[in-house]
């Protein structure tokens, strides 16, 4: 299931970077200066990098991804729950993007900074919640 989730996942962002190729060649001169599709393209960006950390650090080791105490499987869990929530987040943004007609009077600098600062909130809150996941795992483990 996780194998083939990936391989729809890839499929997807193929599809999101060739669909935006094919729509930025004929329009180079208006969407070279856009914003928001400047935007997408650093959020997409994103997803692909942060997709490919995914697959080649997370993905092998999550057999590791164990909730008890050890250093390694902290580190792990640590980084799949910040990789996850910007992923998410990314996803979410591409497609909020891809909806809008235009994204207001925001520059593209404005842009990339609130997304920089939605992307740091993630990655605080995704520890935030690894960390209250994991207290709950073993306050569950102590009563049984």
């Amino acid at each position: 299931t996780f194998d083939t989730l990936t391989n729809v996942i890839w499929v997807g962002l193929a599809i999101l970077v060739l669909s935006g190729l094919m729509l930025f060649l004929p329009e180079q001169d208006r969407l070279g200066v856009s914003p928001k599709f400047l935007l997408k393209v650093v959020v997409v960006s994103v997803i692909a990098v942060n997709g490919l950390a995914l697959n080649m650090f997370v993905s092998p080791r999550l057999r590791q991804l164990s909730f008890d105490g050890t250093k390694p499987a902290r580190r792990l869990r640590r980084l799949a729950f910040a990789l996850g929530g910007i992923s998410i987040v990314s996803w979410y943004m591409a497609f909020l993007l891809g909806s809008l007609r235009h994204i207001g009077r925001y520059s593209f600098e404005e842009g990339v900074l609130g997304y920089g600062i939605i992307l740091a909130g993630v990655v605080v809150g995704s520890q935030i919640f690894e960390r209250l996941v994991v207290r709950g795992y073993h306050a569950l483990s102590e009563h049984s």
